[in-house]
């Protein structure tokens, strides 16, 4: 049989195959599982309230101090906002703490907040971007209920974050703002494109180093944080399962684990030594199989680009017959990416019933390093959502704004 086709026997076989994945029939389970996760029941999407109704632009003024906890960086600054709209005056940013290293739950909080106090003189609020697991609570504190992305803090679960960062700023001798609020990136993510679109038709979309949607539910009346990384209803194979058990969080959060740039090199690497496995590749690969111990989503980019940071890739093709099976893998795993994006967002679109009328689209709001730089995802999930809205009778335009994240814990951080 000739390797094109036992190539794409190999894909469909790892359920790494673009086709594995209906697009319609994943966007009714997530759906269901949304419903599931509002109602109480058993689901793999948690449904978190996030007690943030849409903003009122025209009420939203003064200075915040927005904080950005993410998966890969620490990031904090001070905003003025003026009707809705926040300006960046001055901003600090490093690494995020835990993350290659144990901490205890107190060194991360005052790492956090020795990081906050060079930007907070002048701050009348304290508005904190998590991009974990946590519960928001009616008093607008959220407890974590968990740590993703491999950050490593011993102790952290149960604790409440404005609580923490409040009591490590007073520990330090710093100002400590009376008003903290906690809100999801993803959530900050749509309240920042509250300055363009309407706010209950604004979906917040994060996939970078992580992956989660938050969406305005009619029902609840608020925001609600899906944690759309836990959905798990969707093929997978044995790429999937060898890199989840590598993990650190064996069995959660599946889909982060097939779309997020955390995981996207390492389930590139898992699926071209399973294929040297298969002799898919030319008798040097598949006798050493591939000399890579990591790989990041900005090599797997570059490589699609043809930029030179893709040579870690290159160099692995013994014969240009190496370097396309090696590219159709990688289209393979980001157009799977692309369309499990594309479900979630339209199992979305399903639950709320925004956009249904083209005079209101829905305006899904993007941020993260994944669905914005990683070579052609966007456009992927772009092209695939105007197919699926269509034919489900909807509308959906896409906001890219920028410093979302940041900008939306400063407007959340001032809302009443």
């Amino acid at each position: 049989m000739p390797k094109r086709k036992r190539l794409q026997g190999f894909l469909r076989e790892m359920m790494l195959h673009p086709q594995c994945i209906d697009i319609s029939e994943t966007a009714k389970a997530f759906a269901e599982e949304m419903r599931r996760g509002l109602m109480g029941g058993p689901s793999s999407l948690m449904m978190l309230k996030t007690y943030l109704t849409a903003p009122e632009r025209e009420r939203l003024r003064g200075r915040a101090v927005a904080v950005d906890i993410g998966g890969t960086n620490l990031r904090a600054v001070l905003a003025q906002v003026q009707n809705g709209k926040a300006d960046i005056l001055r901003e600090a940013i490093t690494a995020v703490p835990g993350r290659g290293e144990h901490l205890t739950k107190e060194a991360f909080f005052d790492a956090v907040a020795r990081h906050i106090i060079p930007v907070s003189e002048g701050g009348d609020a304290l508005g904190v971007a998590f991009s974990h697991s946590a519960e928001i609570l009616p008093n607008l504190d959220g407890r974590i209920l968990s740590l993703s992305k491999e950050i490593r803090v011993s102790g952290i679960e149960g604790a409440e974050v404005c609580r923490e960062i409040q009591a490590a700023l007073g520990r330090l001798r710093a100002h400590v703002p009376a008003r903290c609020v906690l809100l999801n990136d993803a959530t900050a993510v749509a309240l920042a494109a509250a300055e363009e679109a309407e706010g209950e038709n604004v979906i917040g979309l994060v996939l970078g180093t992580g992956m989660n949607l938050s969406c305005y539910d009619g029902g609840a009346g608020m925001f609600i944080n899906t944690e759309a990384a836990g959905f798990n209803v969707f093929p997978r194979g044995e790429v999937d399962a060898l890199l989840d058990a590598g993990t650190a969080t064996p069995g959660e959060h599946l889909l982060e684990k097939a779309t997020a740039g955390r995981y996207i090199g390492d389930l590139v690497l898992t699926a071209l030594r399973l294929a040297a496995q298969e002799e898919l590749f030319s008798p040097g690969i598949n006798e050493s199989e591939p000399a890579v111990s990591t790989l990041t989503a900005d090599s797997v980019s570059a490589f699609l680009a043809g930029k030179g940071e893709g040579d870690v890739l290159r160099a692995l093709c013994g014969t240009p017959e190496d370097e396309k099976a090696v590219t159709a893998i990688i289209e393979a795993i980001l157009e799977r990416a692309a369309r499990l994006i594309t479900a979630a967002v339209m199992g979305v679109l399903i639950h709320t019933g925004v956009g249904a009328h083209p005079q209101r689209p829905a305006a899904l709001s993007l941020e993260g390093s994944m669905i914005l730089r990683m070579h052609t995802l966007r456009p992927r999930v772009e092209a695939l959502l105007r197919c699926e809205t269509e034919k489900l009778g909807r509308s959906c335009t896409t906001i890219a704004a920028q410093d979302a994240v940041i900008r939306g814990a400063a407007l959340a951080a001032l809302m009443d």
